[in-house]
This record gives C-alpha cells, structure tokens and sequence, in this order.
C-alpha cells in the first residue's frame, strides 16, 4: 500500500492519469508490485537440483529476491522504469508462481487498487512534502518500503 501511495504522490503524471482513468488501475497496482517487491519466504530444497549453474542440495534453504528477478532485463525491458502498460506486467514474483503462489493474491490487488482510487478522489493533487524528510526505499525482513511519506493534499 505505501509503495503504491508513494507512486502516486511523487509522480503526478500517474496520479492524473489514474483520476482521469488514462492509466489502468490494475495495471498501475502490478507495476508497483512489480517495481518494489520484497523477498519471497524462504524455501527448503526438498531433492537436488540446479538453478542458474548452482547446485541446491536436499535440505539447503532457499531465499529469493524477487525484486531482483522483478528486474531483470531480459524479463522486463527497461526494467527499472515504472511502465504500468508494459507486456507481461502480472509476470512478476510478489505473489510466487505455480502451486505455492500466494492465496490472498486477488484481495491484495483488489484492496490496494480500491485504496489508490479512493486516495485520489477524495484527496486532490496528494503529493510529497516538499519540506519534510525524504522517503527512502528500504527492505526490512520481507518488506520493501518507501519511508516516512510525508504528503501534502488539496482539500
């Protein structure tokens, strides 16, 4: 939610663009996903195998960053760009892929999508106060936040 929150208040291109609805909501909310996941939980390896040239051994802990994979290249080009339209915008990791993918996945999105509109409607022009601390892009444990966000409205 913050991350999305702070999409919106620090690029007013988008906030428009969501309000005069010229940006998709469900996409706008996938890009932020994408752009600024966390870590994955960790896994245990339950048999051998190889990823990426490296041999995970039965029993070995697993834990991946799925903002890195978020970026990649050659997955998402120009993959550090925030680009809600993009191709394959729901391929990202946030939510894990194939049967350990996250249950709650399509409440996530619905409530975060709701929440930006709603933001935007009843609060004009949210933006970032100018005179207040910069957020900073953090990852705690599996969090990966902008923090304090500060913002300023029009009422």
């Amino acid at each position: 939610m913050r991350n999305a929150l702070h999409t919106v208040a620090s690029r007013p291109d988008l906030r428009d663009g969501l309000a005069e609805g010229t940006v998709d909501a469900s996409l706008f909310v996938e890009e932020v996903f994408r752009l600024h996941s966390g870590f994955v939980p960790p896994r245990v390896a339950l048999e051998d195998f190889e990823l990426g040239g490296a041999l995970i051994r039965a029993g070995e802990t697993i834990v991946a960053v799925a903002g890195s994979a978020n970026i990649d290249p050659e997955r998402f080009p120009d993959a550090e760009a925030f680009r809600p339209e993009r191709h394959g915008i729901r391929d990202h990791f946030l939510f894990n892929q194939g049967k350990r993918s996250c249950p709650g996945q399509a409440l996530g999105r619905a409530e975060i999508e709701e929440t930006v509109l709603c933001t935007i409607a009843r609060l004009p022009r949210l933006r970032l106060d100018p005179d207040a601390e910069p957020p900073r892009f953090s990852v705690v444990g599996n969090d990966a936040r902008w923090a304090p966000l500060h913002v300023l409205y029009d009422v």
